[in-house]
């Protein structure tokens, strides 16, 4: 039956709002927390997307959504007109500065518009765009490398061939943009009028033919750059707008911009979705448990007012209404604090986050609507979903049962026997904990949580080997190389230049050194080896990589692909240093010849695979002279029959044919990431020779001396590192190096950062667990204030009763203890241990000891909250308790 009382429950939904302060007190308190966690995980997680979509934009060149490439004037004003296109842009390459002072750096000369420069992030930090003719824009690489100041108005000659066509001038700089070291070029913009002129000597579509045939890079032609009205299908949109202009399939190249591409959801692996699952649902389940708890009690308390509710004609939707109103009332005060203080604590931890992040550009700095959004609306639910069954209870009882209500679980009654026992405090209290059996397991379950996440993140702390790190990382305490060996995967110029070696080998204090040295061979692979290949992609190898990639390695086996050979050789300082997982390395034997090293490949998990073991035979090839070198490459035409460059496409027929030697596998072993670096192209496959065989293998093709490691005395390490720091920023800007001691504080700087976060996650789940723990005490003694009376009104002394709500609190602490440790231990072994299987500077070290220190609180915590407030209890005379 309906009624028209709705404005009465409202008036008394706030009128019991006001008079439950206490509850109000607690439950926007961990309302606030719980959001101030789902804050402060958006803020980073948005913080570390919107840093690495800008890191990769950079390493694109442009964070515009797509380009269109080498295109004609005529073929761009048809583009730009379409109504897909919010905006476009463009630039044109003019040719590659040629000049001796600029020869270890790719120098690229083009024309920008403002827009484009803008996009890709060569707005001038001194000066203007150029204007003149005869202005450039240049960045600070490029100046240091030609020793120009870094001023406005100081003069560059430049050299550059545009398609056959030398060209020497003298530029005056009008703009100057900070130049980027991690990418493998610079770029130089000139006037648009000095860049029509020159591209004018060639016609337009004399280029792009030329670009067909292979003889041009796109010289004199647009590289035309968008901005679609969504970030969303992309690739889609920019296929879309070539068909509506009349363009056939693939007439024009379409590049898409990856950095909004691996910002998607569906990019995701399945791993990172599940550990965000993982950490949502954390949050979710201990707001849930505090804010369910302190609702319940709630009602357990004010169990006769909503019994009166119902004499007095209350309905159960009525009841329901109610109860989720205050919770609706206590969310719109806890929400929008929660919101605040989680972003400001969000946007504190997400650059100490990013610092561990290594090259990751910017400070993670954001205030996208979607972390308060999203952080208020799972805020919000845990809410509603927390206060459900208590408003559910509350309709549901009867005023008859209010009247009688006592706080204990319903059930089946058991049979009680007799027992000596049955008079002691402790069992007494042990009953007590478990009267109400909800209450304590979300009281035990909520504590144990902080426990847990606790003893995860400080086994982890523990686990991460700082001496496996920098054995892992590098090899003695400095390395040098070249930018592009450090920082681009070993593509572009990564020879080690003989100055810079020479200068490092020649100070004081160098005590020891080696160099490694690679080059590059085809490698057909044998029976042997494709069988082991194929057994180790059925165990899952390669599982989770790029489609694309796997697919050359299947390639091996189904259609017999020559792979890449990437022939290292090492001096002893850094053969001895080698991991080694099978057989034993004798390097005096090794170095008479006839063996090789082979090298464990390792996947995007981390899975090791090697398709040679100690003892098998394997054949590689060498070069004896030029025409077998060149025999190894055919000619293959496009779609159009024209030749295409053939650079890097191998010939089955042409490798077959090369002469070979043949040797045998004395030992696996892996590589650190401090000789690995470098980039093969798939499928590869790595070995290691000894350095004469190098040189009379590759005596054609030639090898590079990429790296060098230096053991330094301790008392000369910091000037050694200062000589060198020197050296890669004002020398030569292309070298660079890496030292045990900054890796060393790179290492201590990411455990900090773990330490900052981990603890500050469990802070704030301790914290709630302790607020759901005071909240239960607390209310627990004061709705048992006539039981207690009862008690003492028939013998029970006061100390006696002290005595009991102690071992309550005891007992909690003790089943917290044990389910934190055996629960903790479960998520250990599954999650680290595994973890110390593919990471290899992580050691599985698992321990009790942040139970052991955690308990002792909690005990003091146990015995303090229930002595003081039944001493408050305690100062209203028996009389008045039985009478309430």
């Amino acid at each position: 039956m309906k009624n028209n009382n709705q404005k009465a429950v409202k008036k008394l939904s706030m009128a019991s709002l006001r008079n439950s302060r206490m509850r109000n007190l607690f439950a926007v308190t961990a309302i606030v927390l719980t959001t101030v966690l789902f804050t402060t995980v958006f803020t980073l997680a948005m913080g570390l997307i919107s840093s690495m979509e800008k890191e990769i934009m950079r390493q694109v060149g442009t964070s515009a959504h797509a380009g269109y490439k080498d295109l004609t004037r005529a073929e761009y004003d048809k583009i730009r007109t379409n109504s897909r296109i919010k905006e476009m842009s463009y630039n044109i390459l003019v040719g590659m500065a040629s000049n001796e002072t600029l020869a270890k750096r790719q120098t690229e000369i083009r024309y920008g518009e403002p827009e484009d420069l803008e996009w890709g992030f060569r707005k001038p930090e001194k000066g203007t765009y150029p204007r003149n003719k005869k202005e450039i824009l240049a960045d600070t690489i490029v100046l240091d490398l030609m020793g120009v100041p870094r001023e406005l108005g100081q003069k560059i000659t430049l050299e550059f061939d545009y398609l056959g066509h030398k060209h020497r001038d003298t530029f005056t700089v009008s703009g100057i943009y900070q130049g980027d070291p991690m990418l493998g070029a610079s770029q130089l913009y000139l006037s648009k009028e000095y860049v029509e002129e020159v591209i004018a000597s060639v016609d337009e579509s004399d280029r792009k033919e030329m670009l067909r045939s292979g003889k041009s890079l796109g010289e004199g032609l647009i590289q035309a750059e968008v901005f679609f009205k969504s970030s969303r299908n992309i690739e889609e949109n920019a296929r879309k707008v070539l068909m509506e202009c009349g363009f056939a399939d693939n007439e024009i190249d379409i590049g898409v911009n990856w950095a909004y591409l691996s910002a998607k959801a569906e990019s995701m692996d399945v791993q990172t979705v599940l550990g965000v699952v993982f950490i949502l649902v954390l949050i979710g389940i201990t707001g849930y448990l505090v804010i369910y708890n302190i609702f319940q009690i709630s009602i357990v308390m004010d169990i006769r007012f909503y019994g009166l509710l119902k004499t007095l004609g209350a309905t159960r939707k009525q009841i329901r209404f109610l109860v989720r109103r205050q919770a609706l009332i206590l969310s719109a005060a806890g929400i929008p604090a929660g919101l605040i203080l989680g972003w400001l604590l969000g946007i504190k931890l997400t650059p100490v986050m990013l610092g561990m992040v290594s090259g990751v550009y910017g400070d993670g700095f954001t205030a996208n609507p979607v972390i308060f959004m999203g952080a208020a609306i799972f805020s919000l639910i845990t809410v509603l979903i927390s206060c459900r069954r208590p408003g559910k209870a509350a309709a549901c009882v009867s005023p008859v049962e209010a009247v009688k209500y006592v706080e204990c679980d319903k059930g089946k009654k058991k049979k009680q026997k007799a027992a000596s026992h049955r008079g002691k405090i402790s069992r007494m209290a042990l009953a007590n904990v478990f009267r109400y059996k909800k209450k304590a397991v979300v009281v035990i379950t909520s504590l144990s949580l902080g426990i847990i996440l606790l003893l995860t993140i400080y086994s982890a702390v523990r686990g991460f080997s700082i001496d496996k790190y920098m054995d892992e990382m590098i090899y003695g305490d400095l390395n040098i190389g070249t930018t592009d060996y450090f920082h681009n995967y070993g593509t572009g110029d990564i020879e080690l230049p003989e100055e810079f070696f020479d200068t490092v080998n020649d100070m004081d204090g160098v005590e020891e050194s080696g160099s490694a040295y690679v080059s590059f061979f085809p490698f057909p692979m044998d029976e042997t080896g494709k069988e082991r290949l194929r057994q180790g992609m059925e165990r899952g190898f390669l599982k989770d990589s790029i489609a694309d990639f796997r697919k050359t390695y299947e390639d091996v086996l189904t259609q017999d692909r020559i792979m890449t050979e990437r022939r290292f050789a090492f001096d002893p300082y850094i053969l001895k240093q080698l991991h080694v997982t099978e057989g034993e390395l004798d390097i005096e034997k090794f170095n008479e010849g006839g063996y090789v090293l082979a090298v464990a490949q390792m996947d995007i998990n981390n899975k090791n695979e090697s398709w040679y073991h100690p003892g098998d035979k394997v054949k590689l090839c060498r070069y004896d002279t030029r025409e077998q070198y060149d025999k190894r490459q055919e000619e293959i035409y496009d779609a159009y029959g024209n030749p295409v460059d053939t650079s890097g496409i191998v010939s089955a027929r042409g490798v077959r044919e090369l002469p070979w030697d043949e040797y045998e596998v004395m030992a696996v072993v892996e590589l650190g990431e401090g000789v690995a670096g470098l980039a093969a192209g798939a499928p590869e496959i790595s070995m290691i020779v000894p350095k004469e065989e190098l040189e009379r293998t590759a005596a054609v093709n030639g090898f590079q001396r990429y790296l060098a490691c230096f053991r330094i005395g301790e008392e000369h390490l910091d000037t050694a590192e200062a000589a060198v720091e020197k050296y890669t920023t004002q020398i030569n800007p292309q070298t660079d190096y890496r030292s045990r001691k900054e890796l060393r504080k790179e290492f201590m700087q990411m455990m900090e950062v773990l330490k900052l976060i981990g603890g500050a996650l469990c802070v704030v789940v301790g914290a709630v667990g302790i607020l759901n723990y005071v909240n239960s005490t607390l209310t627990g003694i004061i709705t048992r204030r006539k039981e207690l009376a009862m008690m003492k009104s028939i013998g029970m002394t006061d100390r006696q009763q002290q005595k009991m709500l102690i071992f309550e609190g005891l007992y909690y602490v003790i089943f917290i203890g044990l389910i934190s440790s055996a629960v903790g231990s479960l998520v250990s072994l599954l999650i680290l241990r595994p973890l110390s299987r593919t990471l290899r500077w992580f050691v599985y070290d698992f321990t009790l000891l942040p139970v052991a220190l955690v308990l002792p609180f909690m005990a003091i915590l146990a015995v303090a909250i229930p002595v003081l407030m039944y001493r408050r209890v305690n100062r209203i005379s028996i009389v008045e308790r039985l009478r309430e």
